[in-house]
């Protein structure tokens, strides 16, 4: 496979290398099209996407569909395969206090090494997409371990316009995986993106700079034994009308580490309709996480 550097990465998927080029967040090397894809109007528009923002592309020939097989590690490609530079993803200790007029969230980054401070800059704040009565939103992901449930999440998120996804090191799949960005559609482009090292930490620290915590439950875990505020998706007032707010999404199934659950200033969970009719429970009790985080994000 010809790499331009060693971080390059592969991307496919026709969404995935549209978002890629014109988010323009990524350095890109070549776009590898095959002759016969030209046929799809949707890859002609990639070429002459290509020649718009000066992006070199190559067209390939059969001889080299086994090359482009192995760069999409087996996956659908549709002929268009683009070897770029790694997503930025910002190493993060912790987001700083909002002012009443502020266009940008300040964030403290955790250590980066020389490689990762190439890609991904040293700013010292990220864009906040506030509107006139929405106040910062991040997204805290922890225990997304499946690669495809992460890309859905990440879909969400920029579908509902959070301004910040941020990424447990340690506990979730990678983001940068090539699965991840096409179960993502071309939405993790847009995203900010931070990997959170030591989560505890950065929620304790957020915490003193001004940020409300809620974490994302089930309806009867220890609410009725839970000191904190119980909020229900259904008949809730949306918190970001009050200040910069923080929701903590847990693995599927064993929810939010406890470690950062009782560090929320709130839970906030999802109720759904019990029928009356013994024969209808099935032991459907739930929704899977991609479900869940979209509606939680609609209540918020």
């Amino acid at each position: 496979i010809p790499y331009t550097t060693a971080a390059s990465e592969f991307l496919y998927g026709f969404n995935v290398v549209v978002a890629a080029l014109t988010a323009k967040r990524r350095q890109m090397y070549n776009v590898y099209i095959h002759k016969r894809a030209l046929h799809n109007p949707a890859v002609t528009s990639i070429e002459t996407l290509c020649k718009r923002v000066r992006v070199k592309f190559t067209l390939v020939d059969d001889s080299f569909l086994p090359k482009m097989d192995k760069m999409a590690q087996g996956r659908p490609h549709n002929g268009v395969i683009v070897e770029a530079s790694p997503l930025p993803i910002l190493p993060t200790k912790s987001l700083g206090r909002m002012g009443r007029t502020d266009a940008a969230i300040p964030i403290e980054l955790a250590d980066q090494s020389a490689e990762e401070r190439k890609v991904n800059g040293d700013p010292s704040t990220i864009p906040a997409h506030t509107t006139t009565w929405r106040k910062p939103f991040v997204l805290l992901l922890d225990g997304i371990l499946d690669p495809g449930n992460l890309g859905n999440i990440l879909r969400t998120a920029h579908f509902y316009g959070v301004d910040a996804v941020a990424v447990c090191t340690n506990t979730c799949a990678p983001v940068n995986l090539p699965i991840v960005q096409k179960a993502a559609s071309g939405a993790a482009e847009a995203l900010t993106i931070l990997s959170i090292p030591t989560p505890a930490n950065f929620v304790t620290v957020c915490k003193k700079q001004g940020w409300s915590i809620y974490a994302a439950v089930a309806p009867d875990a220890n609410s009725a034994k839970s000191s904190k505020g119980n909020l229900i998706t259904s008949s809730m007032i949306s918190p970001l009308s009050k200040g910069p707010s923080i929701l903590c999404i847990g693995a599927e199934g064993e929810g939010l580490r406890a470690n950062l659950a009782t560090k929320a200033d709130a839970n906030v969970g999802i109720r759904g309709a019990k029928s009356a009719l013994p024969s209808l429970n099935v032991g459907v009790d739930s929704l899977n996480v991609g479900s869940s985080v979209a509606v939680l994000l609609e209540a918020f």
